[in-house]
């Protein structure tokens, strides 16, 4: 293992924040614009200018999540962009330190001593300074953050090529249900209905005519455990826009009921949201393999189950791929949190085709949605093990000369 020395953040890196230029939200308004716009987190908007051309490291300033660490600290910002006071701008020196190596060693560290204020905790940039790191030479901070870096890509390329499934079976249900060009439409006149003209032989239905809307368990925090119990899957599991992540399940070991399980395949679609970010309400997803033999939904989940278990992919894919979630949505209430009734979800109106178009459309999605389910498990395994490797190579507990990424890939395929 090579030599590793600890020294403060400060000496390895150059710090912008004296470039830094807030705009408040009513100039923001008026230089509505292409480039992002950072807060101490994340993009809060867009406006017209940049500030900073390049990779960068955001560090928040100030904000709950310095001590909660429910999100990432240490993030890239990359390209044209322009960032507020409430982060620090970071960038290894050169020569001295790796970007992606810095990164992931604050990710892996604890900050709590640096951090000050009860009510609004802050990191200082003189704090932020002080910060005691250990690194080896360059160029082993070089090989780590390569592999991190390879890692990355091979996430974002399953993400991708992931996007570009869900593209090719949207277009497909758009083909079938919105064009109405389906096998054998020829000859099956349009007639009218609630929902606008659809083919004859086809209805307008609520959704529990053909499916049981399913609320999830309420819990106490004691029920949620470390170890033991079953998958928890709750509103941190559900991706903005559609999609499960692993990562979000927890633990629970309380009571619950049997229409409360849920198994691989199964449907599932929140019913609680941040009223930031919308995407994740009443979007329908499927429950991937939890490594149980069940699991159990929260409150903020419903399960969706068919009367025909042949229709399952049907009426996920009206779910997902239809604009019912935008009209069920609407009756959403709330102020910070949005919460949607089980009840509106199971009187939602949907397009409801032919057996036999049904039966068609499954058998022809079926694989897509297979390999999505397959590579979304794969990159849930990924991501574990980046986050296992992670604090363990930036503190030399593990040696990266010694890691075969094509091999750990293989593994978790």
């Amino acid at each position: 293992m090579t030599d590793w020395r600890e020294i403060s953040l400060g000496e390895i890196v150059n710090i912008y924040d004296y470039k830094r230029v807030p705009l408040s939200s009513a100039e923001r308004a008026g230089r509505t614009g292409p480039y992002p716009y950072y807060g101490a987190q994340s993009v809060i908007d867009h406006i017209d200018d940049f500030i900073f051309d390049g990779r960068f490291i955001l560090v928040p300033e100030d904000g709950e999540n310095l001590r909660s660490r429910k999100l990432p600290i240490a993030n890239f910002a990359e390209g044209k962009f322009w960032v507020n006071n409430h982060a620090h701008i970071i960038q290894a020196k050169p020569g001295l330190a790796n970007d992606r190596f810095i990164q992931s060693a604050l990710e892996a560290l604890d900050i709590a001593p640096f951090v000050t204020g009860a009510a609004q905790p802050k990191l200082s940039q003189a704090n932020l300074r002080r910060i005691r790191i250990a690194v080896p030479p360059i160029h082993y901070q070089e090989a780590i953050g390569r592999f991190l870096d390879d890692l990355d890509d091979l996430i974002e390329n399953n993400r991708r090529r992931v996007g570009l499934l869900e593209q090719m079976a949207q277009a497909i249900y758009r083909e079938w249900f919105v064009h109405f060009r389906y096998p054998g439409h020829e000859n099956v006149p349009l007639v009218d209905s609630p929902l606008g003209p659809i083919p004859e032989g086809w209805d307008a239905r609520r959704l529990h005519d053909v499916a049981t809307v399913v609320r999830g368990r309420a819990y106490r925090k004691a029920e949620l455990v470390v170890i033991g119990g079953q998958p928890f899957v709750n509103l941190k599991c559900m991706l903005r826009g559609g999609g499960f992540r692993t990562g979000g399940l927890k633990r629970y070991a309380g009571p619950f009921s049997l229409e409360q399980k849920v198994v691989s395949g199964d449907i599932v679609l929140a019913v609680t949201d941040l009223t930031q970010q919308r995407e994740i309400l009443a979007r329908a997803t499927l429950v991937p393999d939890l490594g149980s033999d069940f699991g159990v939904i929260s409150l903020d989940v419903v399960r969706i189950v068919p009367g025909d278990s042949l229709d399952r992919l049907a009426i996920f894919s009206l779910l997902r791929w239809s604009d019912f979630s935008e009209r069920v949505k609407e009756y959403a209430n709330g102020s910070t949190v949005l919460h949607l009734s089980p009840t509106h979800v199971s009187n939602g109106l949907m397009l409801w085709p032919s057996a036999d178009v049904r039966l068609q459309f499954t058998r022809i999605i079926e694989p897509t949605v297979g390999h999505i389910d397959s590579l979304g498990a794969a990159n849930d395994s990924l991501s574990s093990l980046q986050d296992l490797l992670l604090p363990k190579l930036v503190t030399a507990e593990i040696d990266v000369s010694g890691l075969d990424l094509d091999a750990l890939a293989e593994s978790v395929a």
